[in-house]
């Protein structure tokens, strides 16, 4: 059965890159999929999560993740603003319960609020046929595993509501991904560890229909991006206690990730990210990413790729670990510039992005 379940898996990802699906604009929902992430963390080390294990948000990047959750887990980040929509704030707020290895359970939501929209008509554009606050949101319910040791699975329901015009355009998506940790070696003194994973984001090439509520006949269709990501990360943990007996002196993460879009040349990315935790509490990461863009057909003005270093920090309060108290506090925090896609200098705001974490361990 094992043996199965094995190849079952390992025939999934290797026939991922085989399937066909209708182009993808890239200019359709970019900021809900390619924009801000849900986890200051994931910005600071290249803005990749896809091998990352034990964390409510990596149901963004990989719906396995969440299987070695410990007990409870809330999880929210805010970020702000969003090139030429200063206003746009994105937050995330999601929630996990770890019943047993076997199962996870999950609920979040992706929400970017634009602020107050208006629709005008082509002929006459004084004219506001409608009007409202514009918040794109989706929904996820998430489903993570680890039927053998040392090897999680994950499933994603998405519900997507797109807009401010009723009928909110809708549409139902779906996640999986898979991740295999390879232990090393481990001591009393220190442990090491590797995390291979793959995920797959709309695997049933869900497309949104738009339908408009002012002019006869206007309806049409967008293709959600189909997302392949291939990640793996390198783990180091000193166990041995040489400030407070409790805590790990350090701890060391690397990680690399390939993203691919199955019905689109565009936007395929490269991500680098590191990161180093003291004594448990104080982390510091740093990474890279470079993306392939669109320069239509203006290759003089437009870039054809972005590429940008990423940095941050984050503080972390192991109450289970200090006084007994099973809980556990995490704040992550970066600040970033927003690389432009244009060849002439742009002065962007940078972006903020926090998250806070909590993380009650029954």
């Amino acid at each position: 059965m094992h043996k199965t379940f094995k190849l079952a898996v390992f025939v999934i990802i290797i026939l991922f890159p085989a399937i066909s699906f209708g182009q993808y604009d890239n200019s359709s929902f970019r900021e809900m999929f390619f924009g801000r992430l849900p986890n200051a963390r994931a910005e600071a080390m290249g803005k990749a999560y896809a091998s990352i294990d034990g964390d409510i948000s990596t149901v963004f990047f990989n719906p396995a993740g969440t299987a070695t959750i410990k007990g409870l887990e809330v999880n929210a980040s805010f970020a702000s603003p969003y090139y030429l929509l200063p206003e746009l704030k994105f937050n995330y707020f999601g929630l996990a319960y770890h019943f047993n290895k076997y199962l996870t359970i999950g609920l979040s939501r992706n929400q970017n609020n634009y602020g107050m929209m208006y629709l005008r008509t082509n002929e006459s554009p004084e004219s506001v046929v409608d009007s409202g606050v514009m918040t794109n949101n989706i929904y996820t319910l998430n489903i993570a595993s680890q039927p053998i040791k040392n090897l999680f699975v994950g499933l994603n329901v998405n519900y997507m509501i797109y807009g401010f015009i009723d009928p909110k355009p809708k549409v139902l998506f779906f996640d999986f991904g898979v991740i295999k940790k390879f232990p090393i070696q481990q001591n009393s003194n220190f442990q090491q560890s590797i995390n291979i994973a793959a995920n797959i984001c709309n695997l049933n090439h869900s497309k949104m229909t738009f339908i408009g509520s002012f002019q006869h006949g206007f309806e049409h269709y967008n293709n959600l991006p189909v997302i392949t990501r291939y990640a793996a990360n390198y783990q180091f943990v000193l166990k041995k206690h040489l400030l407070i007996d409790t805590l790990n002196t350090l701890e060391f993460l690397a990680q690399a990730e390939f993203d691919d879009l199955l019905n689109s040349d565009y936007l395929a990315s490269y991500h680098f990210g590191a990161e180093v935790k003291l004594l448990e509490i104080l982390s510091f990461r740093a990474g890279y990413y470079h993306q392939k863009v669109d320069d239509y057909g203006n290759p003089s003005y437009n870039k054809d790729f972005i590429s940008s270093f990423t940095y941050g920090f984050g503080i972390q309060l192991p109450f289970y670990k200090l006084i007994k108290l099973p809980l556990n506090i995490n704040f992550d925090y970066t600040s970033l510039p927003q690389p432009t896609y244009t060849k002439n200098k742009s002065d962007w705001d940078n972006f903020t992005s926090y998250t806070l974490r909590l993380n009650w361990r029954f």
